[in-house]
């Protein structure tokens, strides 16, 4: 019993390079192991029935080690997000705004028509130009075409009015380029509290001497912070990046001309009717497409609406595509180096701190030792004896 005592205590670490070998091999599984949770090689990190015992109560809240698998599902989150806001360019309201009055498209027979409320219940809405049936918020939505009318009056600049204004277009782009600011803010914090998270959790796997525990949680928090600080700085520059549109590739005409095309498709296919052969009269068709010259006004809006949709269907993907590869860098891979210079430049008088035992635990290992010694002398006074 008194060797399994001695033994529980531990090796005494005298030596300056014992104590350095110590600390150097628990700084290196530290590493390894939020590498693994980084990496997605989870069958590193130390198996359930290897790790220290835990209650009821550890067990339920026992953090997710799997940092990968975590922030893959926020980074998701974070990709809808950021599609559902370029949906509202102009408007601001909520479908749970909506008031009596306002614009709106009800969707009828699978076509979008236009017309206003009339009565409200909620998010429901009784559309006063197509009966009065009520609509759930599935069958409406908001109408952005007066507010962007009015949107383009006010920010146009010296262009005529047959010519889509670049300024306008790039107002009204940076309006969603703000909407984009609280999902990356909030994955950048998601980054942060799931990689500390991890972080603890790994430091209190290493089995490691509980000063040397606090020590590398302490510094992981420090380094952790700074990181994430720096971070959250450069998304802010490239976001600055985004208010300005620079995209000219041929995607960009490409989708413009999908646009476009999918437009005049859909009021042509609304107003002509195929016969039982599946053939169309050509006045139809060249009625409908007469049909559809639109006002001034009405054009500058719907030449603004394709734009729009066309850029936005360019920058959206690749900017919800490059803020999670970027903090994959800027957090993960910058405090993993950062963590492991930390860790290796440790001062020996700082180790020394660190690594040396407490005056309980010496004294009980020095009283542990003399009774061995005595019970030792004692086995072999008995084997003289015997």
């Amino acid at each position: 019993e008194t060797q399994k005592e001695l033994l529980r205590l531990g090796t005494p670490l005298e030596s300056q390079g014992a104590q350095r070998q110590q600390f150097g091999k628990w700084a290196e599984q530290y590493l390894r192991l939020m590498e693994a949770a980084m990496g997605g090689q989870y069958e590193l990190l130390p198996p359930p029935n290897k790790r220290r015992r835990l209650s009821d109560e550890e067990k339920t809240s026992e953090p997710n080690a799997r940092l990968r698998a975590a922030l893959r599902v926020e980074e998701e989150v974070f990709r809808k997000a950021i599609t559902k806001a370029k949906r509202q360019i102009v408007n601001t309201k909520t479908q749970e705004e909506v008031e009596v009055g306002d614009a709106v498209q009800v969707k009828i027979g699978g076509r979008w028509h236009d017309g206003h409320v009339e009565q409200v219940n909620g998010s429901d809405i009784v559309c006063k130009e197509h009966s009065s049936t009520w609509r759930a918020k599935e069958y409406w939505r908001l109408d952005e075409r007066p507010m962007m009318k009015e949107f383009i009056q006010a920010n146009r600049g010296d262009e005529l009015a047959i010519f889509p204004s670049y300024q306008v277009f790039c107002n009204l782009f940076r309006q969603c380029v703000d909407k984009w600011d609280p999902p990356t803010r909030e994955l950048v914090r998601v980054f942060h509290d799931q990689t500390k998270l991890v972080s603890d959790y790994v430091a209190d796997e290493l089995n490691a001497a509980t000063r040397v525990v606090q020590f590398i949680k302490a510094t992981a928090a420090k380094v952790l912070d700074e990181v994430v600080e720096n971070a959250s700085q450069e998304v802010t520059t490239l976001q600055r990046a985004e208010c300005r549109p620079y995209t000219q590739d041929e995607r960009l005409f490409t989708e413009l001309d999908k646009q476009r095309l999918r437009d005049v498709q859909a009021q042509v296919k609304a107003a002509v009717h195929t016969d039982a052969n599946g053939r169309v009269a050509l006045r139809e068709v060249m009625d409908a497409v007469a049909s559809g010259v639109l006002t001034t006004k009405d054009r500058e809006v719907a030449e603004m609406q394709v734009a729009l949709r066309a850029y936005l269907d360019v920058a959206v993907p690749r900017f919800a595509d490059a803020i999670p590869m970027r903090l994959n860098d800027l957090i993960l891979r910058t405090f993993t180096a950062e963590m492991t210079s930390e860790l290796n430049s440790l001062t020996d008088e700082k180790l020394t701190r660190l690594m040396q035992d407490s005056e309980q635990k010496m004294t009980e290992r020095q009283q542990l030792k003399e009774e061995l010694a005595c019970l030792a002398s004692a086995e072999k006074e008995i084997e003289l004896v015997c």
